[in-house]
């Protein structure tokens, strides 16, 4: 009532949609769902009629805030799984070098032993 009283209904409603695009955090748009969405369902006589005309555009400017936070929560989505799989290959590239490690040591433990100390320890013998 005080908005409407002093004129300024339509300057709010102007400005809150003017801004309706810098809004970037999921909770923001929720917010202005949420306010978009009391405002719809408000009974038509308690709707100030400087903004009962725009009404149209309140639930277009809902409809698109809904569907830019599903496409939001789809790539958030795809994103997860794409560092998931990533991990996942990580992983599993992790694991085949351990594999690989562990080979070669059950290699040198079957020829009794790292040749390489062998002979460094018969140099040492020499000295």
């Amino acid at each position: 009532h005080t908005l409407e009283a002093h004129g300024w209904t339509q300057q709010v409603f102007f400005a809150w949609f003017t801004l309706l695009e810098k809004f970037k955090r999921q909770r923001d748009k929720k917010v202005c769902i949420l306010g978009m969405m009391s405002l719809l369902l408000t009974a038509p006589e308690r709707i100030p009629p400087s903004i009962a005309g725009g009404l149209k555009q309140v639930l277009d400017a809902c409809i698109k805030l809904i569907a830019d936070l599903e496409k939001e929560k789809e790539e958030n989505l795809k994103r997860a799984l794409e560092e998931e799989a990533a991990e996942g290959q990580d992983d599993k590239e992790q694991q085949e070098e351990d594999e690989e490690e562990l080979e070669l040591d059950s290699d040198e433990d079957e020829d009794g032993g790292d040749p390489t100390s062998e002979e460094y320890l018969k140099l040492l013998e020499d000295k």
